[in-house]
């Protein structure tokens, strides 16, 4: 049996992976680069018969990033967007800009599609997480719908909100003076504003930054949280991502753990939850990138007991669930200030990369790979 992996060769979730894989006593790993499959026929040039084949994550690869979008130009086109294209994509300078996230998913979708195709001419071959899977969890409005309609958790939302003053109605009417907004395709905190308003004051906390030189102001990814109070930044910030497809939650107040805030990233792997991490801030985005940090698994049993835990636990394999032909995901389990609300909310299909989290001494892809071969 062959095993390849289709990632970015140079990122540590692929050489995190081939190591345990490896180490397991199973053979080489088979790395295909998205960059080769973007650009060579490698994938119609491979005989995949027999094998199994993950599908890692593209992020952290401005060459595959751009390529991505250009393979999204066309159905941009199709879905009467603002676009740029193939050839404008691949001009693209600066890896931070926040900047077609929808075009970028509409190429990442055609690949998965792609590849998907491809793999059923090939006898025996399996997928660790299908193509298909990957393509929902991706998408945020999808994915949320579909936890919905298995009467999974989630905070309430809305996803059909395209401006800034759309927004100001929507809360209005609903009686929301807090929500979260959320790209539908983007990862990593990217994008993500958390806004609420106080009768004439409003504030926006973020990872976005603005650059503005005269009249052009331009978006970025920033590694640290930022806050606005200024009316015409918030604008400027919520437009940009509205209009790029997202989603507007309703803003449910996270416990804490002392004075920090914090969450549950739960590691659901072939429908059982095993590693967990609770991830721990001082501001209400916990993602661990942005200098947040983890909790312990006694803090958080003190802080909501072994019931609760098991709970969340539980409530991470019900969205898993969801999922059944793909062997493992990530899910995000917010707590609630009561200490007693469990909400999902995402599950990542990239959600395996913790380092130094053991379950039953086994690593995230060691317990992978076990249950895999199994």
């Amino acid at each position: 049996m062959r095993f390849f992996v289709l990632g970015n060769p140079e990122n540590r979730r692929v050489s995190l992976f081939s190591e345990s894989f490896e180490s397991s006593g199973f053979g080489q790993v088979i790395v295909l680069s998205y960059q080769d499959v973007l650009k060579t026929p490698v994938l119609k040039e491979t005989d995949f018969s027999g094998s199994i084949v993950r599908i890692e994550s593209p992020g952290e690869n401005f060459e595959v990033r751009k390529l991505l979008i250009a393979k999204g130009a066309a159905a941009a086109r199709e879905e009467g967007l603002p676009f740029v294209s193939e050839e404008q994509a691949l001009l693209l300078e600066d890896p931070s800009e926040l900047i077609h996230t929808r075009q970028w998913y509409l190429g990442f979708r055609e690949l998965l599609q792609e590849i998907d195709l491809e793999m059923q001419r090939h006898p025996g071959a399996a997928f660790m997480n299908l193509p298909s899977d990957i393509t929902l969890m991706f998408d945020k409005k999808a994915c949320q719908s579909l936890l919905k309609k298995h009467d999974v958790q989630i905070p309430d939302f809305h996803c059909s909100i395209n401006s800034y003053e759309q927004l100001l109605e929507m809360m209005r009417l609903r009686k929301w003076n807090n929500v979260f907004i959320k790209p539908a395709h983007a990862s990593s905190a990217s994008g993500v504003i958390a806004f609420r308003i106080a009768g004439e004051k409003q504030q926006a906390i973020t990872t976005i930054g603005i650059s503005r030189k005269g009249a052009s102001v331009r978006l970025f990814n920033a590694l640290k949280v930022k806050t606005y109070t200024a009316k015409s930044d918030i604008e400027t910030i919520i437009d940009r991502v509205l209009q790029e497809n997202a989603i507007v939650e309703k803003w449910i107040p996270k416990a804490t753990i002392g004075d920090d805030y914090f969450d549950l990233r739960i590691l659901v792997i072939c429908g059982h939850a095993k590693h967990m991490v609770v991830r721990k801030s001082k501001q209400v985005i916990t993602n661990l990138h942005l200098g947040n940090r983890r909790g312990t698994p006694e803090e958080l049993e003190q802080a909501i007991g072994k019931e609760k835990t098991e709970e969340a636990r539980r409530l991470a394999e019900k969205a898993a669930g969801c999922f059944v032909k793909s062997l493992y995901c990530g899910v995000d389990v917010l707590v609630g200030a009561d200490k007693k609300d469990l909400r999902v909310l995402e599950v990542n299909a990239f959600g395996d990369l913790l380092p130094n989290v053991l379950h039953h001494n086994k690593s995230c892809y060691e317990a992978e790979i076990e249950v895999m071969m199994k």
